[in-house]
């Protein structure tokens, strides 16, 4: 069943903060490289909360939306949040290709995002190295997929798993050990994905090759992990790779965003002790007449500014 059903997107902190950085770095690129007339291609189910980011934050007018089930799909139609987006009927490997031949689409740079809410495996992969190859100069292409622990098989399969699933790109040495905890098997995820994409645009010789931008994990109601970057031209690939160097980068985030969601009191509660050289602790919380795991704590005070703001309407 698709999370569409499951889950309000736009109620999920998490997720909410993983888009805000993803969108961050690439409003960085395109402003880096003056890019103007970029098309946004992802799945906007029926919340669209990606689509109004990308029109409002970085200006993108053309969209395209895909998706498969017919029922959301008609769902999306009454749901489309802008006239210029267009929402097509099929699967994303099959879809993706027929944009490509058009020729209004074909020379402009585009943002890819192929926001999966299950695991990834040898068809999603397939298509994101297809992709490597076909988009035009200047995009960006993202990946998000699950990284829960059990569908990647038991503690003792998953090494072999991952092997089977990225090849070279996997990790060495890579023990069962490795990949027992959820964190853990996330950054194994993420950093295989990464290697694949870069290892692809080196062996299609593609100009200007990819620029890993975005790297993270983040905690929905399983693990996630998304992964991205720039594919720019050759001439602009110096330009790209200096800006993603930069240490203050936004989109290389070493720990799992895992916020709790809080009551719009704890929220001012915590802000009102930020920004602060010295982090709020547990204690500090407490103090304030509430608690919260350290986990939890700490991924907020690293995302605070991020952390979307929830508020019931009552009528």
């Amino acid at each position: 069943m698709s999370s569409t059903n499951i889950v309000n997107f736009s109620l999920r902190q998490n997720k909410s903060i993983e888009r805000a950085i993803a969108f961050d770095c690439i409003n960085l690129v395109m402003n880096q490289l003056g890019i103007v007339g970029a098309v946004y291609v992802g799945f906007g189910s029926v919340w669209f909360e990606d689509f109004v980011l990308a029109h409002r934050f970085l200006g993108i007018e053309t969209m395209v939306s895909i998706e498969r089930d017919p029922v959301i799909f008609k769902r999306a139609i009454f749901n489309r949040p802008y006239r210029t987006v267009e929402i097509l009927d099929g699967d994303s490997s099959g879809v993706i290709p027929s944009l490509l031949q058009r020729p209004e689409l074909a020379g402009r740079p585009w943002v890819v995002w192929l926001d999966h809410d299950r695991v990834v495996n040898e068809d999603r992969l397939d298509e994101l190295v297809d992709l490597i190859s076909a988009i035009p100069p200047n995009s960006f292409l993202l990946i998000t997929f699950s990284a829960q622990p059990g569908k990647y098989g038991s503690v003792q399969e998953r090494p072999d798993r991952i092997r089977n699933l990225f090849g070279d790109a996997a990790p060495e040495p890579l023990n069962a050990r490795d990949c027992k905890e959820e964190a853990d098997l996330a950054r194994i995820l993420a950093k295989a994905t990464e290697d694949l994409l870069l290892s692809k645009a080196i062996q299609t010789a593609r100009p200007g090759a990819f620029v890993p931008a975005v790297n993270l994990t983040y905690k929905d109601s399983v693990p996630m992990v998304t992964v991205g970057g720039v594919l720019p031209s050759a001439e602009n690939y110096d330009s790209v790779e200096s800006l993603v160097a930069n240490p203050d980068w936004p989109g290389r985030v070493g720990r799992m965003i895992d916020a709790p969601p809080l009551t719009p009191k704890e929220v001012m509660a915590l802000q009102s002790m930020l920004p602060s050289n010295n982090a709020p602790t547990r204690q500090d919380v407490q103090k304030m007449g509430f608690d919260l795991e350290e986990t939890h704590l700490t991924s907020y005070v690293d995302h605070y500014l991020r952390y979307p703001q929830f508020a019931q309407v009552a009528r």
